[in-house]
């Protein structure tokens, strides 16, 4: 049950992980991609609140089905991941959302391209951690159980285990690549209509170019 629940969370995360470090490049104040002030830059707030729902929402039903049991043995392993990622999530990625949301026009755009980053970096910090508890409920280790309650022993086994190291580059790819093919879609449909034609060849060329380096690149993580 938690790991279905953790699933659908990602599921949600990952393709905001993607949109956010993919369209990063894409955002000078000026030239030809003001489009993506418009195309990416608004439906982000959406997406944020969707994925923050979906984090609570899970945490909640898993507490609430499982609250005498697994929540409570596992808390000493659960607990700190939880709080690592709610750090980088709603301080380091939620503190700089604002400012890449709303402040283009406000701040210089150094300022802002280091905001988008900062936000990028949180979603990224944040997918580790969200994995790493996933990961760790699939296949346990690094830990030990006294009087019923398992014990952290070895937190580098517990957050770097051998299917973690498969799974995070895995899904950080898959981010990427789905992001990718959006970008690209995108600017193919504009090219069909025949408008913002300097635009649709930027979301082209960056979009598939992406996508070409990054599957072969995606095999070697095949799950």
């Amino acid at each position: 049950m938690c790991a279905v629940l953790h699933r659908n969370e990602l599921q949600l995360r990952s393709f905001e992980l993607g949109r956010r470090l993919v369209t990063v490049p894409l955002g000078p104040p000026s030239g030809p991609s003001r489009l993506f002030q418009f195309d990416y830059r608004e439906p982000a707030s959406s997406r944020y609140a969707k994925s923050a729902v979906s984090r609570f929402n899970s945490i909640r039903v898993r507490c609430g089905v499982l609250k005498s049991g697994f929540p409570g043995t596992a808390s000493s392993i659960q607990g700190p991941l939880l709080g690592y990622e709610a750090f980088t999530a709603f301080k380091l990625e939620a503190t700089f959302f604002g400012l890449m949301l709303l402040g283009r026009e406000r701040v210089s755009p150094l300022l802002y391209f280091f905001a988008c980053c900062m936000v990028s970096l949180g979603t990224m910090f944040s997918s580790f951690w969200i994995l790493a508890n996933n990961s760790w409920m699939q296949v346990p280790l690094g830990h030990t159980i006294v009087g019923g309650r398992i014990i952290p022993v070895n937190w580098c086994a517990i957050t770097t285990g051998p299917i973690m190291r498969v799974r995070w580059p895995h899904m950080l790819l898959a981010a990427f690549l789905t992001t990718g093919m959006c970008v690209a879609a995108t600017g193919a449909w504009y090219v069909l209509r025949g408008v913002h034609r300097a635009e649709a060849r930027v979301m082209l060329h960056w979009g598939l170019g992406l996508v070409a380096v990054l599957i072969p690149i995606q095999f070697c993580f095949a799950t």
